[in-house]
């Protein structure tokens, strides 16, 4: 969509200025601020980036990341676990 902005021109000339020293242009400036004030992209960019990162971490020894062994010791550790009913006991 085109749309026609009423702005000072010596602004506009400034603008554009500062947005190719930043190697950009004043039209992709501006774009970029409304997609970010209407959050628009936000949910499909961070799943894309997490779509693209998942699976990609590799450890040198081939270690895999596995619920389970994370929370062993938090399960089996004697003494934190009471079987007689009384939540007080697990404290």
């Amino acid at each position: 969509m085109r749309i026609t902005f009423s702005l000072d021109e010596n602004l506009v000339r400034r603008a554009r200025i500062r947005a190719a020293a930043m190697g950009t242009t004043l039209n992709q400036i501006l774009r970029t601020h409304l997609e970010s004030l209407a959050g628009v992209g936000k949910t499909e960019q961070g799943t894309n980036e997490f779509v693209r990162l998942s699976g990609q971490g590799q450890s040198e020894d081939g270690w895999r990341f596995n619920r389970d062994e994370c929370y062993e010791d938090r399960i089996h550790l004697p003494g934190k676990h009471h079987t007689d009913g009384d939540p007080k006991s697990r404290l």
